[in-house]
């Protein structure tokens, strides 16, 4: 048995199949969807990870706030930005890492502090799903 999601993002449609399970991370907590899973409305994390088991197979992304919608014909997440895990560029992650770390360590008159501190947490959350995408266990 299984259950359509669809992921939609200011781009358009980003992803509509049928999985087994998803895993999302909401405001109130991690929320796992199973086939026949109840009417809900769930405001997702600033930052966080998905995982999607589709075929006996574990799929994981980085999203970027936004809401799921679960509905008895399927769920929709609308989300602000996501990333495959197996797509994200691990070097890139790392130095964007290290850069937000710099500026927040420098703390220069001036900095968006808040700015900085979003920026490394997309970082550590790009991080993170590369590594669980390549088979690494969860920091």
């Amino acid at each position: 048995m299984s259950i359509r999601l669809k992921i939609l993002t200011p781009k358009g449609v980003y992803f509509d199949e049928e999985v087994d399970e998803a895993y999302f991370p909401s405001v109130n907590g991690p929320l796992g969807i199973l086939p026949g899973y109840t009417r809900l409305l769930a405001e997702m994390k600033n930052e966080g990870i998905l995982k999607i088991l589709q075929n006996g197979e574990s799929k994981y992304y980085a999203i970027f706030s936004g809401v799921l919608r679960v509905e008895k014909d399927g769920m929709t997440l609308m989300t602000q930005m996501i990333d495959e895990g197996d797509s994200i560029d691990l070097a890139r992650a790392k130095a964007s890492e290290a850069r937000a770390r710099e500026r927040l360590e420098q703390h220069k008159e001036g900095l968006d502090v808040t700015r900085a501190q979003a920026s490394l947490a997309r970082a550590l959350v790009r991080i993170e799903a590369k590594q669980l995408s390549s088979g690494g266990k969860k920091a």
